[in-house]
């Protein structure tokens, strides 16, 4: 069956499936999709890496790419992303960490 829009049923089923949710990274702003990223939460007023994705609230994105967590520390990123409500991250661990992660 087609529907209004012309695109038969089994075609929007594909169209879901093959979706991939793109985020962008606080460093480069490159827009990735999720899985190539490391998503940073803010745990206890301090950012930390939160590969599984299970800590709660407000969450960036981040390349897994020490060079990226330089930049995002140059463009102030880590205070914007949680609208000023962190304390600086430990930037040599966070480095190790997205390293850690290619």
């Amino acid at each position: 069956m087609v529907g209004r829009d012309g695109v038969s049923q089994g075609e929007q089923d594909e169209i879901r499936r093959s979706h991939v949710p793109l985020r962008t990274c606080i460093g480069c702003r490159a827009r990735r999709p999720r899985q190539e990223l490391v998503r940073l939460a803010l745990h206890e007023g301090r950012v930390v890496a939160d590969p599984g994705g299970r800590l709660g609230g407000r969450g960036a994105w981040l390349c897994p790419d020490p060079a990226c967590v330089d930049k995002a520390a140059r463009r102030r990123a880590f205070e914007r992303g949680w609208r000023g409500s962190t304390l600086p991250p430990d930037l040599d661990l966070l480095r190790r960490l997205v390293a850690a992660e290619r």
